[in-house]
This record gives C-alpha cells, structure tokens and sequence, in this order.
C-alpha cells in the first residue's frame, strides 16, 4: 500500500501581530513589487527615516530584497544625532506584509553627522512584523553597525500583503468581498467579515462585537485571517481552510491574545436557507464558536484581467452513462480556471443529474504533451432530474490518456472516492485539441540549466529491455522511456515509447531521493495496432538489484492497476540545484494520485532470494498484493507524528509544530479518523491518541506535549508507519511528519522514508 509522508521543518520564530491587510499582490517570477515606507520613527529618540523596499520573486527558496534607507539627523542645541544614506541587500523569508514575514540582510552606506563630517559604514538588518509601545501593529526595522551599536525604528503598516515564493503564483488584482452582518450561531453577538483573494490565496480580518450588558459578558475579538480557498466562491460548494491571529477583547479586562482555526463554507444556516457559516476554533482550550452570513452571490474564480489562454474542449462523452459534459479551460502560467458543464439525463428509464461547476487547478507539464496533467478543484450545484439541486464540491484530475477505443483523449476524471480506471461512471473523455500550451511549470523548478543523464536497463520479472533519458532542473524531470517488444513464438510482450513529466525530491542520485510523476504514451503490441495508454511513474535509487549493489528502479502503473518494474545500473552524477542544495519536491503529483484515486505501482522485485511467480505466457509479473487488512470503511487514515525532543523548546517551534497538528484535525469530517504519535527521547516513542475521527480529542493529547531529549527521526517515522498499517481502516493512507531537525540517535532517516 502506499503511505504518504509530508514533513515540515520549523525553523527560528518571527515576531507575530495583528495586522489588517487591505490588499494582497502576488509576484511572477522575474517581476518586481515596490513599498516605500516614509512616516520611520526612531524607538529611542527624535530621529525619523524614509525607507523603499523593492521585492522579487526569483522562483524556490527566499525572495530577493533590494532598497534603500535614508535616516534624517537632529542637530539642535540639546541633541546632535546624526543621519545617514544607505543602500539595502536581504532576503524575505514568507509573505509580506504577514506576521509571519521575515527580511534579514546588509546595509551600507555613509553616516553623516552634525559637523558635516562622513563616514562609511555598514551592517546587518533584520525586518518585521512587530508592535509599537502602544500596542499596535508595526513594521519593525533593527539596524546593527560593524561595532555592535543597535538602532530601531517603526514604521506604520501599508496594509499591502506582497506574497511571494510562489504561495499565490496568479498574477492580476485581487477581488475582495466585504460580509457586514454575521451573526452568532447561539447568543447576541455580531460579527464583520472581510475577504481578500488572489488565486486560491485567501487574506482578511474578523472583527466580533463584544456583549457586556446585563446578564451577558461575551467578549469580543478583532484577528487577521490567512486561509486557502478549494472550490470556486461563492459556488456554492467553496470550502476555506486557515488559521487566524488576533486579541480577544474579555469584558473590562485587557486585550488578550487569540489564535486558531477558522473553517468558512457554503453551508445550510439556522434558519434553513443558504448561509456563509464561519467556524472558529480557539487553539488555547479547543472552544468553538460559529457565525453566519446572508451569500453576497459573488462568484470569485478568475482573478480579474488573468488573461492566458481559453481552451473550449466541447462536447465530450462520460465513459458509462452516456451523459455528456462541455469542458473550457483558461490556462495562464500553471495556473489553470474553467467551466465543467454536465448534462442531466432524464427519461422513463433514466435518472441521471447533471451538474454546472466552476474549477481552479495547476498544470504540471507542457499541455497537451506526454505525462502532462492538470489537477485541482470544483465547486458547483448539482442538476437534478426533479426536485432541488444541492451544493457539492471535490478534486480532479485532467489528463491526456486512452478513451474506451486506445486513442488520445483529454480525460476528465473526478475524484470520487473508490478507485479509479477508464471505466469510472464520472471520468469523460473529449478529443484532444492538439494545441499545446506554455510549460506548466512548478513554482519550485528552477531557471537553470537542465543535466541531462541516459539509462540503459531491463524489466525484472521478464526479458524486456528499457532506455530512459531524464533531464533534471531543479526539482523538476522530464523525459523519455522506451521499452523493447518481446516477440517470440513464445513470449508476446509489448514495447513502449514513453513521455513522462515528473518531480524529484533530493539530490540525485542520492539513496532515498525519489521520483513521482505521470506518464503518457503508444504501446506497440507483437501484431496488431498501437494503443494510447498512461499511469504513474515513480523511480528511486534502491536495490540490490540483479548483479548490482545498488541501482535506479523504475515503477510504473497504468490505470487499470497493472504494474511494472525496471532496473537500471547508475550513472554515478549526482544532481542538486544551483546552490548546491536539492529543491524541495513539488506535492501537486502526490496530491493528484491520492485525491483522483490513481492507481500506483505495486510491484515487489523478487530479489534478493524470492521466487519469481509465473503469471503465464506473455505476462508481467504484476506486484504483491496489500497487507491483509478490513475492507476501508473511512475515505482516509492519517498519523501525525511530532517531534517533541529538546530542540522544539526553542524558538517557539513546538507552537508552530502544534499548530499545524491543529491545521489536520480541522480539516478532519466524519469520513477522516486521525492519530497522534509523539516522540519525545531516543527510547519514548508513544501513540498519545489511537486513531479517531474526533478532533477534540486529538486537541486534548495534543495540548500537553512538552518538549524532552532526543531526536529518534528514523525510529519515529517506522513506528508510526506500522501503526498506520497496522490500524487504519481508511482508503488513503497518509503520515504527516512534524519536526525541526537532525536525527540524533543513530536512525537511518532515508531508509526509513523508503520504506
């Protein structure tokens, strides 16, 4: 079976405050965002400062800062301070202006003092979101000198929130939608809400009126939101998912601090019609409290003036019923927006809803190319034969594959919970426009120069022989298989010739960087014509290998499930990014393989020591099959580990830690069950709460966790790995590694991840 593993790294905290962001701007790669901040006051005396920020997105990891800062003197007869001109290089780390945006870099430049005299000087700076001594929000910018001399000033906010390091990656204005009149699920209070989105980007502030009369003493609050929209709003399915962090406002108390969760829906209200419903959860005690609003009916799915270009797919065919769907898309970059129109099917025989949904997605690969895919999410009303249509929302997957009769189709496959083949009642196939679009390409793939490296093995299991190329920039493959028929009187085995498009997530070759993506291509049967197929790729540096310590392994699964194994001696290059650092992997195949139900490859090589099975004449090997478990009775299992040895005491990382631990069990309904498992030394490794589909609990195991000893990564990750196989009863298995560093205990952390 296959368990997915995503692991977050907490590094040094920033400072965090409440700001009310009044616009959001996303930067495209190569482009500039510009703030100058003018109104710098000085924290320790009379000195004021202009400050320009010039920010640019250059693709993964930090974005680039450049600016200048020019601090006025005071030359009066009590004060001679000087002044000074200087020139800014740093780096962002986040979102600015989040709370949790970070620039740190140098400055240089001349002092000038009262006397007119100059001097060269220069130093560190780090800027953020911090607090005046009144209590508000701030910029906050420290300035250290060669000689250790500290200097701060503060600068009132912009209200302008630049995202960057691809969190947006939509260019164009932001659309905002301002809810004034929510009330509380059950007392008096009321609430404001407003919403700012670009993309799937959502930023805002929620405002609660206290109620401190009579009887009642019900606090108030004002926070900030930072949230992810799935689903086109309001489409009446739109689901948004974050966090938010702001003061609670008690009854004739002082202001203190809040933060949580918020969950924002499409959903039925008090009153039994259609609301805006807004959960907050506190993370202090778990406490929640709901509010609704009347719909604003804005439906927010291309951000304005996006551009790009429309692909009008038509009419196309469901694979089982007969119904028919119009697909039209609007790509831009990797970015992708649409309209999905199903039609109903209603006669004496025939009950069949349709449907009219809008969609967001990412594009990975050169559309319509071999191993390109899109994959995202839809919203929209059902269309029913008779009565009401309702509200309803999902993922999908979007693929140039085989239709019923082997050719090239764009297939529209929606995730539906089971697994999927051609033959799903909701996948549908429309002829492809042989028009090729753009690149598709991650956020995270770098601008430098491809390594291109060429393989030459054979199938494991039978005599076949395979050539792979691959061309690696940054975290992104592409490339080409090719794989030799078999054509004897008594072996019938089919060649291939492959594209695949694909992410890696380390340097290669290194032990334990792996590769996942899709592929797409014509098989050649020994007689007979050539048909279409496409699957799953994943390859990884393992073994042994027949003959060979150790080797490239190439896995590869098409939709019916059928799987397929190739071994490949090394090529001995090893492969990193420019900085000599591998990028971290793109999620978006993962994702699409899990959401979409997406078969993957199952194959258990036979060596060292396994007997070979015979499957007949002319058949591959075909993988073992799952570990005996209970049928699924729940769409997915997760198990969130934490790493709770002493280094999470610093920097608030174990809050950081907890936090996203939170951000899971909200996302949890009843067909999710979750479980904690801790690890606090190098012999302490506890499941804190069993598997459950009850958040509240897990907030409770959660909440006393306390940072210890050591870091036991390897051993943590394979307990709970066999807990998770071992216990689950869900579909989709996933763990969820939460942790700041090293292992410290003598763990083989790759070999672990492998398994």
């Amino acid at each position: 079976m296959l368990v997915q593993v995503a692991r977050v790294l907490f590094g040094a905290a920033v400072v965090a405050a409440c700001f009310v962001p009044i616009g959001l701007t996303s930067i495209a790669a190569a482009q500039t965002e510009t703030l100058t901040y003018p109104n710098g006051e000085a924290l320790r005396d009379q000195r004021t400062q202009r400050m320009t920020l010039e920010f640019t997105d250059t693709g993964p990891g930090p974005a680039v800062v450049a600016g200048a800062i020019s601090t006025t003197p005071v030359c009066t007869k009590s004060a001679s301070l000087s002044g000074g001109e200087f020139t800014v290089t740093a780096e962002l780390v986040g979102s600015w202006e989040d709370p949790a945006g970070q620039i740190t870099g140098r400055w240089s430049g001349v002092v000038l003092d009262c006397d007119g005299g100059q001097e060269a000087m220069s130093g560190t700076l780090t800027i953020t979101m911090g607090q005046t001594p009144a209590g508000g929000s701030a910029v906050a910018v420290s300035l250290v000198d060669r000689d250790g001399n500290a200097y701060d000033y503060l600068y009132p906010p912009l209200g302008r929130v630049v995202v960057v390091d691809g969190i947006a990656g939509t260019p164009g204005a932001s659309a905002d939608i301002f809810y004034p009149d929510g009330r509380s699920w059950s007392d008096q209070r009321t609430q404001t809400l407003s919403l700012s989105f670009t993309g799937d980007v959502v930023a805002g502030e929620v405002r609660t009126t206290a109620v401190c009369e009579g009887s009642a003493a019900l606090a108030g609050g004002r926070a900030t939101i930072t949230a992810t929209l799935r689903g086109p709003w309001e489409g009446r399915a739109s689901v948004i998912t974050g966090s938010f962090a702001g003061e609670s406002y008690p009854c004739g108390q002082d202001p203190v601090a809040d933060n949580g969760t918020i969950y924002i829906a499409m959903e039925e209200g008090p009153t039994g019609t259609l609301a805006v419903v807004v959960r907050l959860q506190n993370a202090a005690d778990s406490t929640s409290q709901a509010y609704y609003y009347a719909p604003r009916n804005q439906v927010i799915a291309v951000p304005p003036g996006a551009g790009g270009v429309t692909m009008d797919y038509g009419q196309g065919e469901a694979w089982v019923d007969g119904r028919q769907a119009r697909l039209m898309l609007d790509l831009l970059g990797d970015r992708v927006w649409g309209e999905i129109d199903i039609t109903p099917r209603c006669d004496a025989n025939t009950n069949l809803p349709g449907g009219s949904l809008l969609a967001e997605a990412r594009l990975r690969g050169d559309w319509e190319a071999d191993g390109s895919m899109i994959f995202g999410h839809w919203g929209g009303d059902t269309v029913p034969c008779q009565g009401v249509g309702e509200p309803q929302r999902g993922d999908f997957c979007l693929f140039i594959g085989p239709d019923a009769a082997g050719e090239r189709d764009a297939i529209l496959l929606f995730g539906s919970g089971e697994p999927q083949t051609q033959a799903d009642p909701y996948a549908y196939a429309f002829p492809e426009l042989a028009e090729a679009f753009g690149t598709g390409l991650s956020p995270l793939a770098t601008a430098s120069s491809p390594v291109d490296i060429a393989y030459s093995g054979q199938a494991w299991a039978d005599p076949r022989s395979q050539r792979l190329t691959m061309s690696v920039a940054g975290n992104r493959v592409t490339g080409d298989i090719d794989t030799a028929p078999v054509c004897t009187p008594t072996i019938s085995l089919p060649g291939a010739d492959l594209g695949y498009e694909a992410t890696l997530d380390g340097p290669w070759e290194a032990e334990g960087t792996t590769i996942l993506g899709f592929w797409g291509g014509w098989i050649t049967p020994c007689g007979g014509s050539s048909y279409y197929d496409y699957g799953v790729v994943a390859m990884s540096v393992g073994g042994p290998t027949p003959g060979a310590e150790l080797g490239l392994i190439v896995e590869m699964a098409n939709l019916a499930g059928e799987s397929y194994a190739y071994y490949h001696p090394l090529s001995g290059q090893m492969v990193a990014d420019p900085a000599g650092v591998a990028s971290p992997a793109d999620g978006l195949f993962a994702d699409a393989i899990a959401s979409c139900d997406l078969p993957m490859p199952r194959y258990q090589p036979p060596y060292p020591g396994d007997e070979e099975e015979e499957d007949g004449e002319g058949d591959e090997t075909v993988g073992p099959t799952d570990v005996d478990r209970p049928p699924p009775s729940l769409a997915r299992s997760i198990v969130v580990l934490l790493d709770a040895s002493g280094s999470m005491s610093s920097d608030d990382r174990m809050d950081a830690a907890k936090a996203s631990a939170r951000a899971v069990f909200a996302g949890m309904d009843g067909s999710v069950e979750v479980a904690l498992v801790v690890y606090y030394d190098c012999d302490a490794i506890v499941v804190e709460q069993p598997f459950t589909t009850d958040p509240a609990l897990l907030s409770a195991a959660l909440e006393p966790v306390t940072p210890a000893g050591s870091t036991p990564l390897a051993a943590g990750i394979g307990v709970a790995r066999s807990y998770l196989e071992a216990e689950a009863v869900g579909a989709d298995l996933r763990l969820v590694v939460l942790t700041d560093g090293q292992e410290t205990c003598g763990g083989d952390v790759a070999a672990a991840a492998a398994q």
